[in-house]
């Protein structure tokens, strides 16, 4: 559908859309320039092609008089991409160096003044924009260029809600049953011993709602009840330890959990029978952070418990439900209606054993929460090397931003890496998961309160983010660096935990895809839908849109939790663009350079909370060692790429049922139709097959992806569901070559003459090695 014109050897492209005969002279005299030409149907095709090879797009060339002007335009401007008119050689281009992208969109709007999709997207431009003065310039601009006062442009603005800031009121939002008492305490209510039924409990971080969990399960000891307490996290449920009660937790011995008053285990323990058998003994179960239990069970993002556990936990917490001798409280500070209460109202049927409280907090008033932006943060905490003339207590979102901190700030090892025993000598602490068993990180999460004035800095990652208070004044300030990895709830709850601090500084990315479409992530209602439909919806809307903008959606939280806010102007266009390389690009560069491992030192360090990083990549090259049946010293950058797109488990479904093999493995039955399109019967890894139409094969097999999606692993989702039926030959080849290596089938060069043309296609030798394996 597309026809290289001319080709030297430069990364900057400019597209023609039009017929070859009718291209402007202007093109044709470029030297400097790859031009293309493509049609209208296969224009966003060719712009994400030449992106892929790395390729700038310089402009898109197209009569402005043309029937297909107004589409072609959208087209372009959701990609970011300047338009320029083909007959005239006019170019819209950005007037305003403030509002770059909104003055560009102004100018094909004027440009196209009849489409109303392109001046929506004028709308939506400026609904994205956080900052007070830089909103009120854009409603300006808006305002002067599209000829209408600035009253009419606002009520506009407003006329529909932002979808961002609607999922944000629904994280936040609770119906309940009856109005809050502020003279009524915590005490009565959901936590009395006499009061039984369904409570949904929405509490405030520091509200005290552990507490009175405990003094009620004590009580009940007292009444001769069973208690129970089920949590997602292992540190919440050891916290929970009511006194004069016979604990037992989940990992103790059999007789001991049979004969305790009071039962702590995590969500994914129910999947154990005799666990479920003890909960069904007892009479009063509270399930703390319920928010996040549930999302344990219903994200398809939490991949830890595997699919058949959570359709088996699911169903037993719903028979639990129905049982309507047992109290049921679910606690979180997070408890919303869209999840919680949609969940307990799925399973117990009777509504008047339902009672919803919300224990509203007045703590969040006192304290002062700053939008500033990441880049500019992180720049000056770096440039101090983390240490500053008061204490410092900082919370990042992923151990990669903390790794990063410590290396770009100098705290290294002989090797480069981040070395936390660097950064130990000036003062400063760090606590993750993989650090967590060295002594002074040991000390610091068995007394917090204590240890934490040993250090001029803290720096911390989620793993604290429930179950952990510090109360001992440390610092005023908490600093969050945030790379859009949680969701704005989940960084309050990780600021909150230095609970003296009146103030916190939030530093989030403000680069925002604003040419994305919300419209068409397939987020809305369907029909018929169950109640796990239901809520996996919930919590991919949630995903999805509270990090499509993440300044926007944790200003509005901050706004609906009743912080004191203060937004930072930021000035986009001074935003640097520093590649932050991905866990792939780390991982290809540093595991050929880790050291080689015995097997008895990686099963020592495999059991260990106390890893440096080198211990990391080691660890990884042993393992990527083992998959492939080679020597650890054999693994190479090459290895560890095939590696990440290799994908073992589909790949095994997959040369099982093209054997024709028995097996009651839904997912090979599901891969079938690559198989049939492909015309494979009894295929091994020794042979090697032929396709000669690719764009027939490939689409046949497209079509129905929804239906064999789940055989790969998680981290191709996103490739496979990204892939859409091709209009070429060669669009068709590439997409069906990215499919086959994951079943680690490569391409060779085609063979055969002009009229009977085939690529053959072979497996991978370290996938004959890994399927070869037992």
């Amino acid at each position: 559908m597309y026809q290289v014109l001319k080709n030297s050897q430069k990364r900057l492209v400019d597209i023609y859309v039009g017929k070859k005969s009718t291209i402007p002279q202007v093109l044709m005299n470029q030297d400097i320039t790859r031009v293309v030409r493509s049609g209208v149907k296969a224009l966003e095709e060719v712009i994400d092609i030449h992106r892929s090879k790395d390729n700038d797009i310089n402009s898109v060339y197209f009569p402005f008089s043309c029937v297909f002007a107004e589409k072609i335009a959208l087209i372009c401007i959701k990609r970011n991409v300047l338009i320029v008119d083909a007959e005239t050689d006019k170019r819209l281009i950005s007037q305003s160096k403030e509002l770059p992208k909104l003055s560009y969109l102004l100018a094909v709007s004027k440009e196209f003044s009849s489409s109303k999709e392109i001046e929506e997207l004028v709308y939506s431009a400026v609904k994205t924009i956080t900052t007070p003065l830089q909103k009120n310039q854009a409603i300006a601009l808006v305002a002067d260029e599209l000829n209408k006062n600035e009253e009419e442009i606002k009520s506009i603005i407003n006329l529909s809600p932002c979808p961002v800031e609607e999922v944000v009121q629904e994280t936040v939002s609770i119906e309940t049953s009856y109005p809050f008492d502020p003279l009524k305490p915590m005490r009565f209510g959901a936590f009395d011993e006499y009061n039984r039924g369904v409570f949904v409990v929405r509490a405030g971080t520091g509200t005290g709602k552990t507490y009175h969990a405990i003094r009620m399960c004590m009580r009940e000891k007292k009444k001769g009840r069973k208690t129970a307490l089920i949590s997602n996290l292992i540190s919440v449920v050891r916290q929970h330890k009511p006194k004069n009660v016979k604990l037992a937790l989940y990992d103790d011995e059999m007789h001991k959990i049979e004969d305790a008053d009071h039962f702590s285990l995590t969500i994914n323990a129910i999947v154990n029978d005799f666990h479920y058998y003890k909960l069904k003994q007892t009479d009063t179960i509270i399930f703390d952070e319920c928010e996040k239990v549930l999302q344990a069970l219903y994200d398809p993002n939490v991949t830890y418990i595997p699919l058949k556990q959570k359709l088996t936990i699911r169903s037993r917490i719903g028979k639990l439900l129905e049982d309507r001798k047992k109290k049921l409280i679910f606690m979180d500070a997070d408890a919303s209606d869209k999840v919680t209460s949609t969940f307990v109202k799925e399973y117990r049927k009777n509504i008047d054993d339902i009672t919803i409280v919300n224990f509203p907090t007045t703590l969040y008033q006192n304290i002062e929460a700053h939008v500033e932006e990441l880049a500019e943060v992180t720049e000056t905490l770096i440039s101090k090397k983390l240490l500053d003339s008061k204490s410092q207590f900082i919370a990042c979102d992923s151990r990669r931003m903390i790794e990063k901190l410590l290396s770009e700030s100098g705290y290294t090892d002989k090797n480069g890496y981040a070395c936390i025993k660097s950064a130990l000598r000036s003062k400063i602490l760090v606590v993750h998961s993989q650090v967590k068993s060295f002594k002074e990180q040991s000390d610091f999460l068995k007394n917090p309160n204590e240890e934490i004035g040993k250090y001029r800095t803290v720096i911390v990652s989620p793993s604290l983010r429930e179950g952990f208070d510090i109360k001992t004044p440390f610092c005023d300030e908490v600093v969050v660096l945030s790379n859009n990895v949680l969701q704005p709830l989940q960084l309050i709850q990780l600021a909150r935990r230095l609970r003296k601090a009146s103030k916190i500084r939030f530093a989030v990315s403000h680069k925002v895809n604003m040419w994305s479409d919300i419209s068409e992530l397939g987020i809305d209602q369907k029909e018929s839908e169950t109640i796990d439909d239901r809520l996996e919806r919930e919590f991919i809307k949630r995903e999805t849109l509270l990090k499509f903008d993440q300044s926007l959606a944790l200003k509005e939280t901050l706004k609906a939790l009743g912080f004191y806010v203060i937004v930072h102007p930021i000035s986009l266009s001074a935003l640097h663009s520093e590649k932050t390389p991905t866990v792939k690009e780390e991982e290809q560069e540093n595991i050929p350079k880790a050291r080689v491992l015995k097997d008895s030192e990686y099963y020592q360090l495999k059991t260990s909370s106390a890893l440096m990083v080198t211990d990391r990549f080691a660890m990884r090259r042993w393992e990527i060692a083992k998959r492939f049946n080679l020597p650890a010293s054999g693994v190479t950058t090459k290895v560890v790429k095939f590696h990440h797109v290799f994908d073992l488990e589909a790949a095994k479904s997959f040369l099982r049922v093209t054997q024709g093999a028995s097996t009651n493995d839904p997912h090979s039955s599901k891969l079938a139709i690559v198989a049939s399109a492909l015309q494979l019967n009894g295929l091994t890894t020794a042979c090697t097959f032929e396709v000669s139409d690719s764009l027939n094969v490939f689409n046949s097999i497209i079509i129905h992806k929804e239906s064999f999606i789940e055989c790969f692993n998680e981290c191709h989702h996103k490739m496979l569901e990204a892939m859409q039926t091709a209009t070429t030959a060669q669009s068709a080849t590439t997409r069906l070559n990215k499919l086959l290596k994951c079943l680690g089938i490569e391409h060779g060069e085609p063979v055969g003459n002009k009229n009977n043309r085939r690529r053959p296609y072979y497996y991978n030798p370290l996938a004959i090695s890994a399927l070869s394996m037992k």
